[in-house]
């Protein structure tokens, strides 16, 4: 999605903020997805046990 134009580095400082916010909040909702995947399994387990 980068353009490639004479003032590229422009380019890259403007795209580099998004790039960054975007893979963070990916990054978290993944391991919001893990967390509560390992959540929900140790309920699960618990009330086996009991």
């Amino acid at each position: 999605m980068i353009k490639i134009n004479s003032n590229s580095q422009e380019a890259i400082d403007l795209w580099s903020p998004y790039t960054m916010k975007r893979s963070q909040s990916v990054a978290y909702g993944l391991s919001f997805r893990a967390y509560a995947i390992a959540f929900s399994t140790q309920q699960r387990n618990n009330s086996a046990i009991i």
